[in-house]
């Protein structure tokens, strides 16, 4: 249980904390679509009920880049362990994002969540759009 690697499909949430989420299809996307805030927000979220064990974990997101984009804040049980300014010049797809070092003290269910947490300066607006999210315990 919680061991090794898990693997979401972000449109297979748990719940909705803020703002409206739906899938989005596109073939140049790696799971050909993305889940994406359609509220387009600040502090727009969506939650994952995952089991963890206690351990260290790699967090590896791969969302869409371009320039109405958030801050991607990545929670687990409500407290920040990573962050990713989501802003580009132009539209960029499969960027791979990895947050290491995501220390998780006691084993049980726990709730991962996938937030936008501001915006860079140069951004229009707070789009998130997220193809897959793993995790892989590493210690």
């Amino acid at each position: 249980k919680g061991e090794g690697h898990i693997s979401i499909f972000p449109w297979a949430y748990s719940s909705i904390t803020a703002g409206t989420w739906v899938l989005s299809t596109d073939a140049s996307s790696i799971m050909a679509g993305y889940f994406r805030n359609s509220s387009v927000a600040d502090l727009d979220r969506v939650n994952y009920l995952v089991y963890l064990s206690a351990g260290t974990y790699t967090i590896c997101l791969v969302p869409l880049k371009n320039t109405d984009r958030a801050i991607l804040d990545v929670l687990i049980d409500g407290a920040s362990v990573g962050t990713y300014d989501t802003y580009a010049a132009s539209l960029i797809y499969n960027t791979i994002v990895f947050i290491t070092g995501v220390v998780v003290s006691t084993s049980g269910s726990k709730t991962l969540s996938i937030k936008a947490n501001g915006k860079n300066a140069s951004s229009t607006g707070y789009a998130l759009s997220v193809s897959s999210i793993s995790m892989f315990r590493t210690a």
